[in-house]
């Protein structure tokens, strides 16, 4: 749909250029009246329908930037927890060391007295042994003497009777 511009004479000394833009200018206002319209409107349409999305979008991005922020409030709550945590669990290990410290300390002092008791009634039971020994030695070679004085004395007693 090109318009061209007959050159009458009138017109031969306008140059060839001159008609071209004549030309491009009568285009362009037909296009201006016939064809603006429903091209703003199409372009109207686009700009309505990707502002909605756009809308939708930033919608999506608060909610998102939402949920990352809560995912680090929770993630630091459960650091400090760990944290609380894993003191806790330090300081009940500890007390548990100290505690069964003192227990192996008691029972190694358990094991101890029992072994100086047992010690203690071997020593006495060795040194009753021993006296005993001593005595079972001692007094026949006494009780013989005994006896030999006693039978010695009766002897006299006996000779006086007589």
């Amino acid at each position: 749909m090109f318009i061209v511009i007959l050159k009458t004479s009138m017109m031969e000394n306008i140059p060839d250029f001159a008609i071209l833009w004549a030309n491009i200018l009568i285009l362009l206002l037909l296009f201006a009246k016939f064809a603006a319209k429903p091209l703003i409107g199409l372009l109207k349409g686009r700009k309505k329908k990707q502002s909605k999305e756009l809308a939708n979008l930033e919608m999506k991005k608060e909610t998102i930037l939402g949920e990352i922020k809560d995912i680090h409030k929770t993630l630091n709550e459960k650091q400090a927890g760990l944290e609380s945590t894993k003191e806790h669990i330090i300081k009940q290990a500890e007390k548990k060391l100290f505690n069964d410290i003192k227990e192996a300390e008691n029972e190694s002092n358990l094991i101890l007295e029992r072994a100086k008791q047992k010690t203690e009634n071997r020593i006495m039971h060795e040194t009753e042994k021993f006296y005993k020994e001593i005595r079972s030695e001692i007094l026949p070679e006494s009780r013989d003497k005994i006896v030999d004085k006693a039978l010695s004395d009766t002897s006299d007693y006996i000779n006086e009777d007589d």
